[in-house]
């Protein structure tokens, strides 16, 4: 999160891809890293990856709301 609050967006990608190869269930960090994909990255096709596996994980998370809506918008 540090690496993101200071604009090191690559980096905080690459951070939380290795999270997630040691923890693969990890809501928040797919969550994370989808918006971080989507909103400062500009790579849609990783952002809804990752949003699809939150929503697999966890179908009622705190976001499912948005991440559906913007699944939905982005096709």
């Amino acid at each position: 999160l540090a690496l993101e609050q200071g604009r090191h967006n690559t980096e905080a990608a690459s951070e939380l891809e290795s999270l997630l190869s040691r923890n693969p269930d990890d809501v928040h960090a797919h969550f994370t890293l989808a918006t971080l994909y989507a909103k400062k990255i500009g790579n849609s096709a990783l952002a809804r990856s990752h949003y699809q596996r939150v929503l697999d994980l966890d179908p009622n998370y705190s976001k499912a709301v948005s991440i559906r809506y913007w699944l939905s918008a982005s096709d």
